[in-house]
C-alpha cells in the first residue's frame, strides 16, 4: 500500500511540474521573437523610414501593399482615385506606399498599373507593425497613427476615407466612421 501511495505521489508531483512548465513556457514559446513588432494601433508612433521623416510634414496616408495579395490588387483603382484627388488638390495628404516586395517588383507594378505615389519603399511591413495587407494608415505630422483601415475597404469605407481626407485639406474636424 505504501509503495502505491509513493507512486501516486510521484505521478502527482511530475504532473504538477509538467503543468507549471506548460503554463509558464507557453507564453515564452508562442510569443513573438525578441524585437518583433506587434500590431500597429491607433495612437502608436509609426517608426520612421530611412530617407523619410514625419516631422512637420503634414498628414501622410501610408498604403501597405503586397504584390501577391489579391485584395491589394483589387484595391488599386481606389488607390489611384486617392492619388488623383491629391493631384487635383482636393486632398492635401501625402501618399506613401510601403511594399513587402523587392524594389524591382514594386517599380514594375507601379508602372504597369499606372499608379503614382509621392514616395514608395520596399520594407518589412511586420517590423512597422503592419501584419496584414492591404492596410491604410493615416499618420499625423508627428508620426502618430490617427486611423487604420485593414483589408479591402467597402464602398462606404472608401467614401468615408475620401471625405475625411477632404475635411483634413479644408482643416475641418474629422468625423468618425458610422457603425456598419
Amino acid at each position: 500500500m505504501k509503495a502505491k501511495l509513493e507512486v501516486a505521489a510521484n505521478i502527482l508531483f511530475v504532473t504538477t511540474i509538467l503543468a507549471v512548465i506548460a503554463i509558464v513556457g507557453k507564453d515564452h514559446v508562442f510569443s513573438s521573437p525578441s524585437g518583433a513588432s506587434s500590431q500597429l494601433r491607433v495612437g502608436d508612433i509609426m517608426a520612421p523610414l530611412e530617407g523619410h521623416s514625419w516631422d512637420g510634414q503634414g498628414e501622410t496616408l501610408v498604403l501597405a501593399f503586397q504584390n501577391s495579395c489579391e485584395y491589394c490588387k483589387a484595391s488599386i483603382p481606389f488607390y489611384r482615385r486617392l492619388v488623383d484627388l491629391q493631384e487635383r488638390a482636393t486632398v492635401s495628404t501625402r501618399m506613401l506606399a510601403l511594399f513587402s516586395d523587392p524594389g524591382s517588383v514594386v517599380s514594375d507594378l507601379l508602372e504597369k498599373q499606372q499608379w503614382r505615389v509621392d514616395s514608395h519603399h520596399s520594407v518589412n511591413l511586420s517590423e512597422l507593425g503592419v501584419q496584414e495587407t492591404p492596410a491604410l494608415v493615416l499618420i499625423d505630422r508627428n508620426g502618430r497613427v490617427l486611423y487604420i483601415w485593414r483589408g479591402r475597404l467597402s464602398p462606404q469605407e472608401e467614401t468615408h476615407l475620401v471625405e475625411m481626407l477632404k475635411a483634413m485639406a479644408a482643416k475641418a474636424p474629422l468625423v468618425p466612421l458610422p457603425p456598419a
